[in-house]
């Protein structure tokens, strides 16, 4: 498996963006994205093969990531695959 290019990364949504807050945080991800993406207000993060990504806007560009906040970092996706309006996110705590 070849490794993900910053240039390649983005995500697309099934009509205009829309944003749900993950209960317990501050943040909220993208209800019909085609990949799981989490706002924090500022930028929207996306995870691909172990790299994070990072952009200011929802359609990117997308550029690796020199940091990701915590909260973001704490985010379980309970479903990595296509949209699913079904799917549910929590927080791990230790």
């Amino acid at each position: 498996m070849r490794p993900v290019r910053p240039s390649q990364a983005n995500v697309s949504f099934y009509g205009a963006p829309q944003f749900m807050p993950i209960l317990g945080t501050s943040v909220s991800y993208g209800a019909n994205a085609t990949r799981e993406i989490i706002h924090d207000g500022t930028f929207y993060y996306l995870c691909d093969q172990s790299f994070w990504f990072s952009s200011v806007n929802v359609q990117g560009p997308w550029k690796v990531a020199r940091a990701v906040p915590e909260e973001v970092l704490q985010i379980e996706c309970t479903q990595l695959s296509s949209y699913n309006p079904l799917r549910t996110f929590s927080t791990f705590r230790n």
